[in-house]
């Protein structure tokens, strides 16, 4: 029987991704959550395949997980700055905090991510997800642009969660 797939509303004789991948026999889930990691990548850089992938990240399927993050490994920094990836990016962040965090602070650009309207998003989520020595580790690499993350649009909420931490 073929399916019409649908991102969110339901259509009639359509069924959302979500539901689907939930009740469709495990086969089929299997391959479409298969070629969803494979595609992870490009689908997260999509107005509206970012939403798949963060369909598949939602359904807390531990290796589902640990294969989309591996599939954008190498990509964290520019996939925080776009538009639709950043979404991904942040599901990821939340699931593998410390393997896509680590990414983004031996990059060194997690600074000029911050500043980002996108990547900003991405700083706030890793300030909020991490605790003990990785948190340590995040504030001393934003610590030397606070100054300008304060008087910055997109840094000011930065600013404040860096304020509220174990910050002198």
């Amino acid at each position: 029987m073929e399916h019409c797939l649908t991102l969110g509303t339901h259509v009639k004789g359509c069924i959302s991704l979500t539901e689907y991948l939930n009740h469709s026999k495990s086969t089929r889930k299997q391959l479409l959550l298969k070629k969803i990691t494979e595609l992870s990548l490009c689908l997260s850089q999509d107005p509206y395949g970012n939403y798949v992938v963060g369909a598949a990240l939602q359904l807390e399927i531990p290796e589902v997980i640990c294969n989309i993050c591996h599939q954008l490994k190498g990509h964290y920094v520019h996939l925080s700055t776009n538009k639709f990836s950043s979404f991904v990016v942040q599901k990821c962040l939340v699931r593998r905090t410390e393997f896509v965090l680590l990414e983004l602070l031996e990059s060194g650009k997690l600074g000029q991510v911050a500043f980002d309207p996108y990547g900003n998003y991405i700083v706030q989520t890793a300030l909020e997800m991490t605790k003990g020595v990785l948190k340590l580790r995040l504030i001393n690499v934003l610590r030397p642009h606070s100054q300008n993350l304060q008087l910055h649009l997109h840094g000011q909420r930065i600013f404040h969660l860096l304020s509220g931490s174990v910050w002198k």
